[in-house]
């Protein structure tokens, strides 16, 4: 499990730094693909777990490029992956401020997407929800998924 959350802290890294300025289509739909892959097999190959290896892996979804200019498949999934891992875990503690970040760069609206836009946005649960079902990235959300991501975007 060390490696597997040290591999995605790598990878991630390497996401926000390189990936999320230079990247075409096809490279950020592989990079987008092995995330997605990374995220399931956390999902089935862990149980409850510390709120540090929660942390780590929260850092990693923040730290995510995740990019309005690409609309692509394996971009719904990786989405849709964290979302997945986010609301499995999000109960399991007490504190639930570490899952905002995280689903605020899920949902591009965070610092490193205002790069992508002519505008600001506001950030009030109906606009988020607004902004949810406006964009077709999160076409593939569950309403569970929707709600949840609404909800942790405002804790």
């Amino acid at each position: 499990m060390n490696n597997l959350r040290t591999s995605l802290h790598i990878v991630t890294h390497l996401g926000n730094s390189i990936v999320r300025k230079f990247a075409d289509e096809t490279f950020y739909s592989r990079f987008c693909s092995l995330l997605t892959d990374t995220f399931r097999s956390l999902r089935e190959n862990t149980t409850k777990q510390d709120m540090h290896t929660y942390e780590q892996i929260n850092r990693c979804i923040s730290e995510l490029p995740v990019l309005e200019r690409f609309n692509t498949e394996p971009q719904r999934a990786l989405i849709a992956s964290a979302l997945d891992y986010l609301q499995e875990h999000f109960l399991n503690f007490d504190s639930k401020r570490p899952a905002r970040v995280p689903v605020l760069n899920l949902l591009m609206l965070n610092y490193g997407n205002y790069t992508e836009v002519k505008e600001l946005r506001r950030h009030d649960k109906q606009a988020v929800r607004q902004w949810i079902e406006a964009h077709q990235q999160f076409a593939e959300l569950s309403r569970d998924q929707h709600l949840y991501a609404n909800e942790m975007a405002f804790i």
